[in-house]
């Protein structure tokens, strides 16, 4: 009885990271191609060039796409940290080298 609750704890918690992770990469998408729309010039407030301030706050808004689940990840799992911390970095850095690569 007590193995079959663990399991259910722990399925639960990873579906419940699978959908955090999920819609994480959702707004990372969004906010990466809501820059390059501005930086293009196709939005119609930006007809004088791109706003700085908009992409600061699409900037912010793909940080915390990538931070939340990283932290809804290290509520989770506390005892896989390292591995949560190690994979969050990497997110993290490619959600800039890209957000970088939209603004060029």
């Amino acid at each position: 009885m007590d193995v079959d609750r663990t399991r259910l704890e722990v399925t639960a918690r990873i579906g419940l990271v699978v959908v955090a992770a999920s819609l994480g990469a959702l707004f990372a998408f969004g906010s990466i191609v809501a820059a390059m729309l501005e930086a293009d010039g196709f939005t119609s407030a930006s007809r004088d060039g791109a706003r700085i301030g908009y992409l600061v706050l699409l900037g912010l808004g793909l940080l915390a796409s990538i931070v939340v689940p990283a932290l809804i990840a290290l509520w989770a799992f506390p005892e896989q940290r390292s591995a949560v911390l190690s994979v969050g970095s990497v997110g993290l850095l490619l959600g800039f080298i890209g957000f970088g690569a939209v603004l060029r």
